[in-house]
């Protein structure tokens, strides 16, 4: 007997359902909150700060419907609770990476050579899966830093390219500037990477609202792929084939 088609898709949707953006960024805040306690390894008036300031840049993302508004408010908040020239966030729309925020709104340097530049340096983080800083730390892995030369060449005297991934994928990219060279930039750039791994999650999930409904459709699908058993699959494939 053949199934209708909009079976197939109601089964294909059985799988979990997408947590909202509020409650799973709260439930990241709470593991993170917990994990802290249990390490026990830094003096809890720091750990109280270093939950403080991920409150108020959550609170911050999340003020925001738009994937547009709320990138640009981290960015910009960023930039204060770091003493940041500029900050600049980068994600990627299929295999090419686009600048998508610029702190405090900035909008003539989305153009140009400024915007290449700033996508070129989140493209050398990316293709090394790993943070790029300058100056370096003494016990650093040397990376290759070509990339990020023309930003020290705009009078910044520090700069810093971390990426960010979201459900095991990369996701884009962060590069912070400096004009002054930060105090405390090793620590404050390793306490960033945690904040920015509990982050991205969210930001992933404003990047997928936004996507067209026959994308979403595609995700959806493919995300009910990788949590059926074998037996499903085949009810699995046939609403991809509804949907593509």
């Amino acid at each position: 007997m053949t199934t209708p088609a909009s079976s197939l898709l109601d089964r294909a949707a059985s799988a979990p359902a997408m947590p909202s953006i509020e409650s799973a960024a709260s439930e990241r805040v709470r593991a993170y909150s917990a994990r802290a306690a249990r390490a026990g390894t830094q003096p809890s008036s720091q750990v109280a700060a270093a939950l403080a300031q991920l409150a108020r840049l959550q609170a911050g993302l999340l003020s925001h419907t738009s994937l547009q508004a709320a990138a640009i408010q981290l960015v910009s908040d960023l930039a204060q609770e770091f003493g940041c020239e500029r900050v600049s966030l980068g994600l990627l729309q299929g295999a090419r990476l686009r600048l998508k925020a610029l702190s405090h709104g900035g909008a003539s340097e989305f153009q140009g050579s400024a915007a290449r530049e700033l996508e070129a340096a989140m493209d050398e983080a990316l293709d090394q899966d790993a943070a790029i800083t300058i100056p370096e730390a003494d016990d650093a892995i040397p990376r290759i830093v070509f990339a990020h030369g023309p930003l020290l060449a705009r009078g910044i005297v520090a700069v810093a390219t971390l990426p960010l991934r979201a459900h095991g994928a990369p996701l884009g990219a962060m590069t912070l500037e400096w004009r002054h060279a930060p105090l405390r930039m090793a620590a404050d750039l390793a306490q960033l990477e945690h904040q920015l791994a509990l982050l991205a999650p969210t930001l992933a999930l404003l990047v997928r609202s936004e996507l067209p409904l026959r994308a979403r459709l595609k995700a959806r699908v493919a995300g009910a792929w990788r949590h059926s058993p074998a037996r499903r699959r085949v009810v699995v494939l046939g609403a991809a084939a509804l949907v593509l």
